[in-house]
């Protein structure tokens, strides 16, 4: 602007001009330091409200923090006694160890005692129940006697074996005797004395109150965490709650720091409208000194004045603004520091729990540990008490033993006397069979399926090869069992390790002489075969020497030797070659010819070490038919013919017939089967329908069709003869009402929808049972179809688990319960193994 503008007075009018621009500058300048100062104050005010609010939240989750640390602490504590108490009872578990090695130490022996007590009372039971059997071998021996009486060859063979019975007995008492004094009485008093039981109880009773306190302080760990946790929850609340309240307060402050900055700014614009203002007041004063005008001098003079206070009122703000910069950072950082710290706390509050979370597992874990240990240690405490009972009565026991061991060999000294009396008193002591040659003439009803050992699993098959083959033990009268290959048969103590010996010179059917590999290696082989179910028990075979060999079992089996006497443990020579073919044993025949469908040829084997057979030759003729049977025998084409129940009618209508008939008790049972491996998709599945059925046979009716009621109706898998058989049971007893009922239930009231096959053998015997039983099913509606096969076809047709339903049979091999449980059930018995029903 030019204020000297040449004409009087002109320069003024624009400095006046001027000052009324500055002036409404000015004027809405101050407005606006005004409206910002407010504006400061109210969010100051504002601010502060917040900061209010803000310290009793602190103080709490001070207090907060203080209380988790103690918490903690007590935590802390309660590890360290329970760390404490279970040093304790890992010390006291020690102690145990060496009360629980005294006492499997006790234990082993009193195994060993029971294992020895246990075969020296099968040896003992063994004799016994030959003296309780004495009159019936005696009666069966007469009766053989009476029988063979004119037939002055076979009258020998009675009468040889009347006396080897005899014999056999006389050793074998001996045998009991010296097994019976080999007993050590004292040492059996001594092994039932246990030193030491009153310390376990009290180990046990100390763990169990360690085990308690253990609880009781994971109790209180617990109670606390949780307590812990409830008040974590909480700090986690109020710490959100602080940190949404500090971002409040620092918006709050970033509207106090945005009004600082405004209000900086219009500092600085004040300064400039004073700067502004003095030049244009040394403008008027020029003016005003050229203008000469004493008005104007005042005026100038007053615009000085104002330049002054502006000036000053500019420094004031200024003062002002610097007054409160160091206030609004201080603020600024402080809230930051704050944040920071309830940030960090909040980090620390996560950790807290997730560490919290962590102890209340292990404290968790802990508990559950104490309890199983207490209840471990209650259950220790009943095996004790019942331990120390088990001692108090064995002891009883065992003292009644000894005296019944002492009452025993007095008992068989007496029984050998008597043995050896009536062996004198015998007319024919010595006596002659006769040397002239025959054959011996037998029948069966059809051919042998299989003639080697190790896949034999029918009575047939095992028909035709009796002769052939021999084990290390055979059965004797009533199944009994006797070593007749063993030198010597040594047990070990724990009742799992065999040793057994071999007589020498035992020869094979091709002549080579038997030893320990051939023997080995027979039984080797038919572990690896259907029949391996025999050696279930057997961990391992080996050989010693040349006549000695070791078999391991898994675990005492007092049916082995059983199992050894049967078709499975023949021995074989290994060059035997192809036993399906040629046969080859060590039995006193040995094979000739087969003319399958015709008859089985057999021949004397001179070399056999049991001693020469009776006969010369042994003809087995194949005839199907029972009725051709009888009238060959009543021919003389037959010696010895074996024939069932349903011979019996006609047996007993002819004189001659019925003076000749013996009759045999039969370890076996007669069965109807279901494959569990074909059922899956007919009625058969539900249970209901077969307990159905077993109701519809009339047993009894049953045998009266078929055997004129000769014949057990089987009320339950043994048969009478077993030990285990019981006359007691009620078994499935016809019950018409009761099988209608069970196929209701099942969804059949009027039967069965479709018509089922029935598979048997194609023998006339199983015809006619297949046909009474399909009979009395029909009578509720179930429809059977009889389809018949030749018996090997047969027999591997329910092997392989192709028939739905069958009608079977099961003799046992060795007359022992285990027998029929075994290959009828065990699923490794599925298919040749015996179990035919897939049952598992």
């Amino acid at each position: 602007k030019a204020y000297h503008a040449g004409e009087g007075g002109k320069g003024f009018e624009i400095v006046a001009r001027e000052l009324g621009e500055f002036t409404k500058k000015s004027i809405a300048l101050v407005e606006d330091i005004m409206e910002t100062i407010k504006t400061l104050k109210e969010e100051s005010i504002l601010v502060r409200e917040h900061f209010k609010k803000f310290e009793e939240p602190i103080q709490k989750l001070e207090k907060g923090v203080a209380s988790l640390n103690d918490g903690i602490e007590y935590i802390k504590e309660s590890f360290k006694s329970i760390e404490e108490y279970s040093k304790l009872v890992g010390e006291e578990g020690e102690k145990q160890d060496r009360m629980r090695a005294e006492l499997q130490r006790f234990t082993g022996e009193l195994s060993t005692l029971s294992q020895k007590l246990l075969l020296n009372s099968s040896r003992a039971n063994f004799i016994t129940g030959q003296k309780i059997t004495m009159g019936e071998i005696l009666s069966f021996l007469f009766e053989q006697l009476r029988n063979t009486s004119g037939n002055e060859t076979l009258e020998g063979i009675a009468k040889k074996k009347f006396v080897a019975h005899l014999i056999i007995l006389s050793s074998l008492i001996d045998i009991i005797i010296t097994e019976l004094s080999s007993i050590d009485v004292s040492k059996m008093r001594q092994s039932l004395k246990l030193k030491g039981i009153d310390r376990l109880k009290e180990i046990i009773v100390r763990q169990e109150n360690l085990s308690k306190e253990i609880a009781l302080y994971a109790d209180e760990a617990i109670g606390a965490a949780k307590q812990l946790g409830e008040n974590l929850e909480k700090m986690e609340e109020m710490n959100k709650s602080l940190l949404e309240k500090i971002e409040e307060i620092d918006k709050s402050l970033q509207r106090v720091i945005e009004g600082f900055n405004q209000l900086r700014k219009q500092g600085r614009d004040t300064v400039s409208a004073t700067e502004n203002l003095r030049i244009l007041s040394l403008y008027a004063k020029l003016e005003a000194v050229r203008a000469e005008d004493e008005n104007l001098l005042v005026i100038v003079e007053q615009m000085a004045e104002l330049s002054s206070q502006f000036k000053s009122a500019s420094r004031e703000i200024e003062d002002f603004v610097k007054g409160i910069k160091e206030s609004i950072f201080s603020t600024n950082e402080g809230i930051s520091e704050m944040g920071a710290y309830v940030g960090e706390t909040g980090k620390n509050l996560l950790q807290s729990e997730q560490l919290l979370s962590e102890a209340e597992e292990g404290i968790s874990y802990i508990t559950s540990i104490s309890n199983e240990l207490i209840d471990t240690i209650n259950q220790q405490k009943e095996i004790t008490d019942s331990f120390l009972g088990t001692i108090t009565r064995i002891s009883s026991e065992m003292e009644s033993n000894i005296r019944i061991y002492s009452d025993l060999q007095s008992g068989l000294r007496e029984e050998k006397g008597e043995v050896g009396a009536l062996t004198s008193l015998l007319p024919f002591r010595e006596f002659h069979i006769p040397e002239k040659t025959f054959t011996l003439y037998l029948n069966s009803d059809g051919d042998p399926i299989n003639l080697d050992p190790a896949y034999i699993g029918d009575a047939t098959s095992n028909f035709f090869v009796n002769q052939l083959y021999r084990g290390l033990f055979e059965f004797g009268f009533s199944a009994r069992v006797y070593a007749t290959l063993p030198e010597f048969v040594k047990i070990s103590e724990n009742g799992r390790r065999i040793s057994i010996r071999l007589k020498r010179g035992i020869k094979a059917h091709n002549n080579s002489l038997i030893t320990a590999e051939d023997v080995v290696f027979s039984f080797k082989r038919v572990m690896n075969s259907p029949n391996a179910v025999f050696f279930e028990a057997v961990e391992d075979i080996k050989v010693i020497d040349n006549f000695t060999f070791e078999i391991s079992l898994k675990y005492p089996y007092i049916p082995l030797f059983s199992n050894l006497a049967t078709i499975a443990g023949s021995i074989i020579p290994q060059d035997a070659g192809n036993l399906d073919l040629h046969p080859i044993g060590i039995g006193p025949y040995r094979f000739v010819e087969w003319q399958k469908g015709k008859e089985f040829r057999l021949e004397r084997f001179s070399e056999y070490t049991g001693g020469s057979g009776y006969a010369d030759e042994i003809v087995i003729k194949i005839i199907p038919d029972n009725d051709e049977v009888i009238e060959r025998f009543k021919a003389g084409e037959l010696d010895i013919v074996s024939l069932g129940l349903s011979s019996i009618p006609k047996l007993e209508k002819d004189p001659e017939l019925k003076a000749r008939m013996i009759r045999v008790n039969s370890l076996d049972i007669q069965y109807f089967g279901f494959c569990f491996n074909k059922i899956d998709e007919t009625p058969f599945k539900d249970v209901r329908v077969r307990r159905a059925m077993s109701y519809m046979i009339d047993r009894e009716k049953y045998l009266e069709i078929l055997y004129m009621g000769h014949g057990i109706p089987a009320k339950g898998l043994f048969p009478p003869g077993l030990d285990t058989y019981n006359p007691s049971l009620r078994g499935y007893e016809y019950n018409p009402e009761k099988a209608k009922e069970l196929l209701r239930e099942a969804g059949y009231p009027d039967g069965l929808p479709d018509k089922y096959y029935l598979d048997i053998s194609s023998s006339k015997v199983n015809i006619r049972r297949a046909e009474v039983l399909a009979d009395q099913f029909k009578q509720f509606g179930i429809n059977l179809e009889i389809r018949t096969r030749p018996w090997g076809e047969f027999l591997d047709f329910v092997h392989r688990g192709e028939a739905i339903m069958f009608l079977l049979g099961w003799n046992t091999d060795n007359g022992d319960p285990d027998n029929f449980l075994f290959p009828l059930f065990h699923s490794k018995s599925i298919g040749e193994g015996g179990n035919s029903t897939y049952y598992s």
